[in-house]
């Protein structure tokens, strides 16, 4: 299972990162979330006490803003497939 946070712009909606923090663990982000495993399959939004718990885990910076919206996203890999399938991005 992968594990990514993303963060939106609130004003925009639009998406500004994809981190890729897999290395926290599923077991890790279910008791953060304070949730089963099978409910991990869901979107989560993320608070700032979340945010910073998964960033010292993995070891990776990534700092609050609160013009931005943070959300746990939990990607199943199946043969070189993922669930959910990501939205094709434009070309720019």
């Amino acid at each position: 299972m992968r594990l990514e946070v993303t963060v939106f712009d609130r004003e925009s909606d639009q998406l500004v990162s994809e981190i890729d923090v897999t290395s926290i663990e599923p077991t890790f982000a279910c008791e953060l979330l304070g949730i089963p495993f099978e409910n991990l399959v869901y979107v989560n939004e993320l608070t700032a006490d979340q945010l910073r718990s998964i960033s010292q885990r993995a070891g990776i910076d990534i700092p609050f803003d609160s013009s931005k919206s943070y959300f746990l996203e939990p990607e199943a890999e199946f043969d070189g497939e993922t669930w959910p399938p990501k939205p094709e991005q434009p070309e720019e």
